[in-house]
């Protein structure tokens, strides 16, 4: 939970092995955490031309690009992410964020169901799902996904409530 320290124990450990890809990947993580996303971007780079082969590097690279607003970028991440790794759970949960906030419902749900069914514990996949589906009139579709969700988060205030205001509206 202390990006600071982490960073120097990990700038520590990289000084011993300075061509460790899970090191840098480390690095990059603890970057992100400190809100230092060229130098998080900088770092899952470099892990990845030792190790190309790092699905969830390749996901962590193309959030740190969302947060530098390179969309481009971080589609190729995650699309690089399922080329590794077919069943990614998190890239396709990504790329459905990012088809939503684009405005594309239909892929986005695409994204989202292809991301349940390669890890049905994806909480954060189901109530996007459900956000997705409340926005196109599927309310009962909706439902499904928060109550799948809540038995996997059952702690997730916001999706409490947006169950609560599908079961309003279906209520109608």
């Amino acid at each position: 939970g202390d990006d600071r320290t982490a960073l120097i124990a990990y700038q520590r450990a990289l000084e011993v092995a300075p061509e460790d890809a899970a090191v840098l990947s480390h690095v990059g993580v603890a970057y992100a955490g400190a809100g230092q996303w060229a130098e998080a971007v900088a770092s899952y780079r470099r892990s990845l031309q030792l190790d190309p082969l790092q699905p969830l590097t390749l996901v962590d690279l193309g959030l740190a690009l969302e947060q530098q607003r390179d969309e481009a970028g971080a589609t190729a991440a995650y699309q690089r992410a399922l080329a590794v790794d077919p069943r990614s759970g998190v890239a396709l949960l990504d790329l459905g964020n990012m088809a939503f906030r684009q405005g594309d419902r239909a892929q986005a749900i695409a994204l989202y169901r292809r991301a349940i069914e390669a890890n049905a514990g994806l909480a954060a996949a189901h109530f996007n799902l459900a956000r997705a589906y409340a926005l196109t009139g599927r309310l009962g579709d909706a439902w499904t996904e928060l109550t799948w969700g809540l038995a996997f988060e059952p702690g997730n205030t916001d999706a409490q409530q947006m169950l609560a205001q599908v079961e309003q509206l279906m209520r109608r």
